[in-house]
């Protein structure tokens, strides 16, 4: 006669069981398409890995151009403002669909990730040498907006180290590369427009001059 005080395990009872361990054993091989490349995604081994310093109005629109890279993925953002930060993280959470990405307010902090491969530069012009130098030597690649740096010394002091580090460095001279700013400068060399003898300089917002011309 079987004791009072055990329960009978019946059958079903039994299969639930097995069931869920199955599912538990099985779980951790169910991970996301975008995981595995699917769908038009690009895997993690394959994205680059980005974070920002001091990212404003221009770094923001620099920020907009590296998240249509599909290969790209954002990662922190540091600024001594919180409401940057705050703006930042929120631009990039959306794009990506989650709440990933990480907020500081000390930039050593920000260095001493090792899961961050490059780092937008987007502050005050005086700390464009520093900033771009110290995060080579943290071990990452720079973008970094104009001016690259206040002086010629500081200039060779950028390349020095990035030549030194192994690092990538990229300034932002739109200005040099665009079409109608190439078109101006090839027209000036050729002599199409005589003897230059007063130049003028815009620094305002945008390339609003020279226009654009049929040249682009």
């Amino acid at each position: 006669m079987m004791p009072t005080n055990k329960k009978l395990v019946s059958r079903r009872t039994a299969l639930k069981t097995a069931l869920k361990a199955t599912a538990a054993a099985v779980a951790p091989m169910i991970v996301p398409s975008s995981a595995l490349g699917l769908a038009g995604a690009v895997p993690p081994s394959d994205r680059v890995t980005v974070a920002g310093l001091g990212i404003g109005g221009c770094g923001e629109r620099d920020l907009g151009s590296f998240l249509s890279q599909k290969d790209v993925q954002f990662m922190a953002i540091c600024d001594v403002r919180n409401e940057r930060r705050e703006a930042i993280k929120s631009m990039a959470d959306k794009h990506h669909g989650n709440r990933d990405c990480a907020m500081y307010s000390d930039m050593y902090e920000l260095w001493d990730r090792k899961d961050i491969d490059a780092v937008l530069i987007a502050t005050g012009d005086r700390w464009h040498t520093l900033l771009s130098i110290l995060t080579a030597k943290s071990g990452k690649d720079v973008y970094c907006e104009k001016p690259c740096s206040m002086t010629i010394g500081q200039s060779r002091a950028l390349a020095d180290n990035y030549q030194r580090l192994g690092r990538i460095y990229q300034a932002g001279t739109q200005r040099r590369n665009g079409s109608n700013f190439k078109y101006l400068f090839d027209m000036a060399g050729s002599g199409k427009l005589g003897k230059l003898h007063t130049l003028h300089a815009n620094v305002g917002p945008g390339d609003r001059w020279p226009p654009k011309t049929s040249h682009d």
